[in-house]
């Protein structure tokens, strides 16, 4: 056997556990409306409030004997925020991407129910934008991030008049990575014209971003599909280049789920 059949082979049963009958998918769509608080102190000093659109994907492989299991999400978001006079708003639009290996856990027999946990991390990439409506010089801030992002999932399924619902809760945070940002006093002009590039690949840890996001959901069953509402909580921060951005975010979530 040559070695480029070797790598294909390789290649191909590596492929093999994600391609097998066995496997089970999971995979959730939401869609999310709330209030959101921003602050950009490149585009202004002010706290700026208001509405946050937000779809996100999960879906999630697992295999039955297995001890990992694969998490995938996409997330879309849009906010239009005003400062307290009213005079200037910010229109943002953002997407983030996480994947992650997850280490099952043992399942845990509790009040007639089945607690359900795994444990993992992967990258964690998101790319957006925010727009100041009412700055002339230097109105946009870009937002590109990769960060390393370790997570939970709790999952709680229980019995209703005979028809199985499972409460979730997702929990992610940050440990590390590299965000991009102007440095105090830049221009946008120096950076892309003048190549006057000032520590804009800033390196970020929990210390300068402390930041989290917690999904709380609850699956009505509706035969193979389920019903999903539930609460997102999403807390971005991070200070770096003597700069800081927040974006707080509290939103109901609606959508649903689906087993295959």
């Amino acid at each position: 056997m040559t070695t480029s059949s070797r790598i294909l082979l390789s290649a191909l049963l590596l492929c093999l556990p994600a391609c097998g009958k066995s496997q089970t998918k999971e995979a959730a769509n939401v869609f999310g409306i709330g209030y959101n608080r921003q602050l950009d102190t490149y585009l202004s000093p002010e706290h700026y409030t208001g509405t946050e659109l937000r779809y996100a994907n999960t879906t999630t492989w697992l295999r039955p004997g297995r001890h990992w299991a694969r998490q995938m999400t996409h997330q879309a978001m849009a906010s239009y925020t005003k400062m307290r006079t009213g005079d200037n708003q910010y229109v943002g639009g953002m997407y983030n991407f996480r994947f992650a290996f997850q280490r099952k856990l043992a399942p845990l027999t509790l009040g007639g129910g089945e607690l359900q946990a795994r444990v993992g991390a992967g990258p964690d990439f998101w790319l957006g934008f925010l727009y100041n409506t009412g700055n002339g010089n230097n109105p946009a801030q870009a937002r590109l991030a990769l960060r390393l992002t370790p997570e939970a999932d709790v999952c709680y399924r229980f019995k209703v008049k005979e028809r199985l619902w499972a409460a979730k809760l997702n929990f992610a945070m940050p440990l590390a990575g590299l965000q991009f940002s102007p440095n105090y006093g830049q221009s946008y002009y120096e950076i892309f014209t003048r190549d006057n590039y000032d520590h804009n690949a800033a390196p970020t840890w929990l210390g300068s971003s402390p930041t989290f996001s917690t999904r709380l959901t609850i699956d009505i069953p509706l035969g193979r599909t389920s019903l999903t509402v539930g609460y997102l909580g999403d807390c971005q921060q991070v200070e770096v280049n003597q700069l800081k951005y927040l974006s707080y975010t509290h939103s109901l979530l609606i959508g649903w789920t689906i087993n295959k």
